[in-house]
């Protein structure tokens, strides 16, 4: 659902209701990476990774959802890591998503974030920022980088602190996808970034310090949303890029 903001941008917006083949999906991909992912930041437990992942994981089943859905002749071209991999989730992923035509091809990041305070999406927009992490060793700039913003109708669904469970890592996974429709919680894709405007961005920092979640302070490249592309202009760079 397209939903326009007081700035007169537009976002695009689906309900957990709406999307339980993406949900499903991103709970068996996150609690399978859940025993196989370094903390290299922040002290977790598997639950807590879980939860992570999963956020993660269904924001790239939502972009890939819209982009076949706004350009429905990318299907062809359309990669998904989860879908190609051998590894039985064991290693770090390769890329989200990837449009491959002929010799040409586009990598598309896809940031996620569950907000705790916001529900407005208008003041999302104007306050939140897409996620650019600074590269290195294990990480790269992607062609396009895509940021969702979960927003719950509970806004004390998503914690900030660390998770224990008595369940499996897959039982809890079970119960947290059912509370999470529960929670009617709304995926907006914000907005994208190309490659320039991530290294334009990558010029100036913030740093964010989380410790009630047992994380180490991070930086990040600061791009407010509002400085972004909005998402309808994903499919016409796609299109014009690899010549769909």
């Amino acid at each position: 659902m397209k939903i326009k903001l007081n700035s007169g941008c537009t976002v695009e917006k689906y309900n957990a209701n709406d999307l339980s083949q993406e949900i499903e999906w991103a709970r068996t991909t996150a609690y399978k990476k859940a025993n196989h992912t370094a903390d290299t930041w922040q002290g977790r437990s598997a639950y807590k990774r879980f939860e992570n992942i999963f956020l993660g994981d269904l924001a790239k089943n939502i972009v890939k959802r819209y982009l076949l859905e706004s350009l429905p002749e990318v299907e062809a071209y359309l990669l998904e890591y989860d879908k190609l991999r051998t590894d039985d989730f064991r290693n770090r992923d390769m890329f989200d998503l990837m449009i491959k035509k002929n010799l040409t091809s586009i990598e598309i990041e896809v940031k996620s974030s569950g907000e705790k305070s916001i529900a407005n999406p208008s003041a999302l927009h104007t306050s939140r920022r897409l996620i650019v992490n600074q590269p290195g060793p294990h990480y790269h700039l992607s062609d396009i980088c895509v940021q969702v913003m979960f927003v719950p109708g509970n806004m004390s669904f998503f914690r900030n602190e660390n998770v224990s469970s008595s369940l499996s890592i897959e039982q809890y996974s079970s119960q947290y996808a059912r509370d999470f429709i529960v929670a009617a919680v709304d995926g907006y894709i914000m907005g994208f970034a190309n490659l320039e405007q991530q290294k334009k961005a990558l010029e100036s920092f913030f740093s964010v310090n989380n410790s009630g979640a047992g994380a180490n302070r991070r930086s990040y490249a600061d791009l407010i949303l509002s400085n972004t592309c909005q998402p309808d202009f994903l499919a016409e760079v796609i299109r014009k890029s690899v010549g769909i």
